[in-house]
């Protein structure tokens, strides 16, 4: 493998990243829209991580 330019190597790692937190963003929203209607559902009002996680967002 030839030797890659190192602005070459920081625009990888800027879009590697971007792709990451944007994968974590849509997983967090997922994981709030699957647990969204039995979290309403539910009788108890404890803090969990749903609800926090809906808070946080």
């Amino acid at each position: 493998m030839p030797q890659m330019k190192p602005l070459l190597w920081f625009n990888l790692y800027l879009y590697m990243l971007g792709m990451f937190i944007l994968f974590f963003v849509m997983m967090n929203y997922l994981f709030i829209y699957k647990n969204s209607k039995n979290d309403l559902l539910s009788e108890n009002k404890k803090f969990s991580l749903v609800t926090f996680k809906k808070w946080l967002w």
